[in-house]
């Protein structure tokens, strides 16, 4: 472990960019702390954690703020959302935010408490009593922004981390990726101030952001997260039962990876229900095969039918293509005569582009399924 984090640190002191698969949940923290090492040394460095739905973004941002703070830095976790709509909110977010999340630390002092909760208070980046529809239509006081930050590092004095989950919101507010850039770039240079700013978002997310602002892009080290190796599956099904006597047979394991094709929510389903059906210490292909079609409906209960019920009439039928085709692979022009919908590239930008999208274009003008099980899920609905 040591050699990888000395590795990860002379990579990201030497290289001017980071863009490294790191599909297991352990590699991927062991990967943050090493740059939590360089933070703490005074070297500043800015991350984008990229990956897909479900990939294990936001958990991974979570654990990794549980153990920054075992290390004595603060840190925050702000997901954005529809009502993160203007610069105002965004800043006053971040702000309330650190400040309610740096007030319990550990050893903090009264006076540090104190002005971390006067400032969550009292912070307001727009003119006094201003409505929220009008928040959109005037520049924020960003000189204070700025301050605000710094005062925060100077009476903590320890490093402190920002993690926006869902960044892709960001591309909403117009200019906020270049400014935010801006701010943090003015804070970093300064003396004795140690921050780290982490984005979280979909894996398009810097094509995204590229269009907006190339320099911002380069502001961060991108990460870029996968689905489990077998070898990874494996561990990540064994590793929460050690000391339980349960026992997941290779064959099994093997099977769960097929499956999933090692997506790591898929894969936690799997094992959890497996798990909470055993009938002794062995789960084997048998017991796969015997609960598949219940964890199928667990599957649409607590996921399919969800994102299903979203869509438009239109976009059911070209989903519904799919199984009809019997085929992994569509042209847009198979969709369209397959579905009987007009104008389909709509829709299909539609199905692909959400943050939790349905289709995945796998090359120009083809695509698939996001993923079999889902296929599994449209087939039964069929029937």
């Amino acid at each position: 472990m040591e050699k990888r984090l000395r590795w990860l640190i002379r990579t990201a002191l030497n290289t001017r960019s980071l863009r490294k698969n790191l599909p297991d949940g352990y590699t991927r923290l062991r990967s943050l702390i090493g740059f939590l090492q360089i933070l703490s040394t005074g070297i500043l460095k800015n991350l984008a954690i990229l990956g897909g739905w479900g990939i294990g973004k936001t958990s991974l941002l979570r654990t990794f703020k549980h153990r920054a703070e075992h290390r004595n830095c603060a840190a925050t976790i702000i997901e954005l959302g529809e009502s993160t709509d203007s610069f105002i909110a965004l800043f006053e977010t971040i702000t309330r935010s650190l400040a309610k999340d740096a007030t319990p630390m550990s050893g903090a002092a009264v006076k540090i408490r104190e002005f971390l909760e006067g400032l969550s208070l009292s912070v307001n980046y727009g003119p006094v009593g201003i409505s929220y529809s009008d928040k959109k239509k005037v520049n924020p006081d960003m000189f204070r922004f700025k301050e605000d930050l710094i005062s925060i590092s100077g009476t903590l004095d320890v490093p402190y981390l920002i993690m926006l989950d869902n960044a892709e919101q960001l591309l909403a507010i117009k200019g906020a990726i270049f400014e935010l850039r801006n701010i943090f770039q003015m804070i970093q240079s300064a003396d004795g101030i140690r921050c780290m700013l982490i984005l979280s978002g979909k894996e398009t997310l810097f094509a995204d952001m590229r269009s907006a602002s190339e320099p911002a892009v380069r502001f961060f080290w991108g990460i870029d997260l996968g689905p489990f190796s077998r070898e990874e599956t494996y561990e990540a099904i064994t590793k929460p039962l050690t000391g339980t006597g349960i026992v997941f047979e290779d064959a099994c394991m093997d099977r769960i990876f097929e499956l999933t094709r090692g997506h790591p929510y898929f894969v936690q389903v799997f094992a959890y229900n497996l798990f909470s059906s055993k009938t002794g210490v062995r789960i084997t292909v048998a017991d796969l095969e015997q609960n598949f079609s219940r964890i199928l409906a667990y599957l649409g209960k607590r996921l399919f039918e969800s994102i299903y019920s979203r869509t438009s009439q239109n976009e059911r039928k070209i989903l519904q293509a799919f199984v009809l085709s019997h085929k992994d692979l569509l042209s847009n022009t198979e969709i369209a005569e397959l579905s009987g919908v007009k104008s389909v590239n709509i829709y299909l930008k539609n199905l692909s582009g959400s943050p939790a999208p349905l289709l995945s274009r796998v090359e120009r003008g083809k695509y698939s399924l996001f993923h079999p099980l889902f296929a599994e899920y449209l087939k039964n609905i069929r029937s």
